[in-house]
């Protein structure tokens, strides 16, 4: 059995919630600004850097070909983004996950949710670089994008190996649980008002 497809069916809701947000929509906009989008870097360094943090002990240290963690990480991207406009990336001391994570099952659960994003980075590239500029730093949005599909592979892969051991429920929760991070993170950004990264 393929699991991508139970995830995404588990998860659907909560994806849809996330893609309805004002934020979503004006990323999109063609007069999304540049300080909107440091905003919305300076959001994703924070969320990127601590889920990264957390699934490390689980993914980081298995063999490329079983999972390739440089490919997958990209935090320090968004890091790279944020200097080369001025600014220094941020961990909001605010910024909680709903459970400590334990299992690699749960890893991987964070894992679908970023790689999805990844390919949702993908597809927004092109409308960024025609809003604000070619010259705007975007490597969160463009470098990661020739791994996606054999990272899709692999985790496909690993999902596959954690269900032989009935994990595969607690995936499911931990990408429930990461959409839900996600959401609070993204509502707490305004286009007409710039908040502090994350809500409190």
């Amino acid at each position: 059995m393929k699991y991508l497809p139970l995830l995404k069916e588990a998860t659907q809701r909560q994806h849809r919630q996330l893609e309805a947000l004002p934020v979503m929509r004006q990323l999109l906009a063609p007069d999304f600004s540049i300080d909107e989008y440091r905003s919305l870097l300076q959001c994703q360094y924070g969320l990127y850097a601590h889920l990264e943090g957390m699934m490390a002990p689980f993914l980081g240290t298995l063999p490329r070909e079983t999972f390739h963690w440089h490919w997958f990480t990209a935090s320090s991207r968004l890091a790279s983004d944020l200097r080369a406009m001025g600014d220094q990336p941020v961990v909001p001391a605010s910024l909680s996950f709903p459970f400590q994570m334990s299992a690699r099952s749960q890893a991987l659960g964070c894992c679908y949710v970023l790689l999805g994003a990844g390919f949702g980075a993908r597809m927004i590239a092109p409308k960024l670089a025609q809003s604000l500029g070619p010259d705007t730093p975007m490597s969160f949005y463009q470098d990661g994008q020739p791994h996606l599909k054999p990272l899709w592979r692999q985790l496909e892969n690993l999902l596959d190996a954690a269900s032989e051991d009935g994990a595969i429920q607690e995936s499911i929760n931990a990408a429930r649980d990461t959409f839900a991070l996600f959401f609070r993170a993204f509502q707490g950004l305004s286009h007409s008002e710039h908040r502090e990264v994350l809500p409190q």
